[in-house]
């Protein structure tokens, strides 16, 4: 069985700067409903999985600017 994983608390943190800026109890609140890293891996031991592994992603910035505001409006 092959199980994905697409997030981590740092992804929450540094996807929406702009949501942190102007909303950081939101980041706060999003970052508490999902298990870190370490907890993952004991729940997936703990569920019969043997063969855990991690590969990061990183996660391209983008520019805010004034094209990206106008597409947000839309």
């Amino acid at each position: 069985m092959l199980v994905l994983l697409t997030f981590s608390l740092e992804q929450i943190e540094y996807q929406h700067p702009l949501i942190k800026k102007f909303f950081p109890s939101y980041i706060d609140i999003d970052k508490k409903r999902f298990p870190d890293i370490p907890q993952i891996d004991y729940l997936l031991k703990l569920s019969g999985f043997n063969d855990i592994r991690h590969q990061e992603v990183l996660i391209e910035d983008f520019a805010i600017d004034q094209e990206y505001l106008d597409r947000v409006k839309k």
